[in-house]
C-alpha cells in the first residue's frame, strides 16, 4: 500500500506489448517543491529580460517604431520617440511584399540602428530621388516620398524603403543627426540582447536611434504598447 504522502497519478500509455496498460508514477513532496522552484525561476527570468529590454531601450534617445502591416490602428504608421516622449505619429508607405524584377519587395522586421545618412540621395540602379534618407538595413531606408508617392502613404507602395511625408523625414533626418553616435545597447534583429560574462549588456559605438519595424495586425500592438509604457 502507497503511503499517504504520496500522490497517485495514472497515465495511459500506449505499448505494443499491452495497449492500453495503465502506469501508477509516485509524485514525492519533494518533487512538488522542485517545480515550485522551477516556475519561480522562469517567472523571474522573463521579468528580468523585460527589465533588461526596459533599460535598454531607455539608453535610447531617439526610438522609431513602424508597423508594416496592412490591417490594424496602427498598420502602416511610424511613432517617433525622443527623449522619452511620443512626438510624431504619421502614416508610412512600407514594402509592397511581392517578388518583382530582381528581388522580393520587402521592409524587414526586426531591432536596428542607421547605418549611413544621406540628404539628398539618388537610387543608383533606378535613379529615383530619396531625400532625408536614413539606411538602415542595406539599401533599405526611411526617407522622404516623392512625386507620386506621397498619394500611397498609408498602404504598401514602395520597393523595401519606409517612405515618409516631407515634414516627418525632414524632422527625423535632423533628430538623427543630431544624436549622432554614442555607446548603446546592441540589440540584436530578433530584439534580444547581448551581454557581457558579468551580466552587463553589450554596448556599442552605434547611432544612438533604434529603428523598429513590426508586422503586427493588431489596433494596439503589443511592441508598440510595450515601447510606449517604457517610454513614460
Amino acid at each position: 500500500m502507497l503511503p499517504k504522502s504520496h500522490v497517485l497519478l495514472q497515465v495511459r500509455v500506449l505499448t505494443l506489448p499491452k495497449i492500453g496498460q495503465w502506469l501508477v508514477f509516485k509524485q514525492e513532496p519533494l518533487v512538488k517543491f522542485v517545480l515550485m522552484i522551477f516556475t519561480l525561476v522562469t517567472v523571474l527570468s522573463f521579468q528580468a529580460q523585460a527589465d533588461d529590454f526596459a533599460q535598454a531601450l531607455q539608453d535610447y534617445p531617439v526610438v522609431v517604431y513602424v508597423n508594416k502591416a496592412t490591417t490594424g490602428q496602427m498598420a502602416q504608421k511610424i511613432a517617433i520617440f525622443v527623449e522619452g516622449r511620443q512626438v510624431t505619429l504619421d502614416r508610412v508607405s512600407t514594402g509592397r511584399e511581392q517578388f518583382e524584377a530582381e528581388r522580393f519587395s520587402e521592409t524587414p522586421v526586426g531591432f536596428y540602428n542607421p547605418t549611413a545618412l544621406a540628404k539628398d540621395h539618388v537610387a543608383s540602379k533606378s535613379g529615383i530621388k530619396m531625400p532625408y534618407s536614413i539606411f538602415f538595413y542595406k539599401g533599405i531606408a526611411l526617407h522622404q516620398a516623392v512625386d507620386q508617392g506621397f498619394n500611397t502613404l498609408g498602404r504598401r507602395a514602395s520597393s523595401g524603403c519606409v517612405r515618409l511625408s516631407r515634414d516627418v523625414s525632414r524632422n527625423l533626418f535632423r533628430t538623427v543627426e543630431e544624436y549622432g553616435k554614442g555607446r548603446v545597447p546592441a540589440f540584436n534583429v530578433d530584439g534580444s540582447l547581448s551581454f557581457h560574462s558579468n551580466g552587463d549588456i553589450v554596448k556599442e559605438d552605434r547611432y544612438m536611434t533604434l529603428i523598429i519595424v513590426d508586422n503586427s495586425r493588431k489596433d494596439r500592438p503589443d511592441l508598440y504598447e510595450k515601447i510606449r509604457k517604457v517610454m513614460k
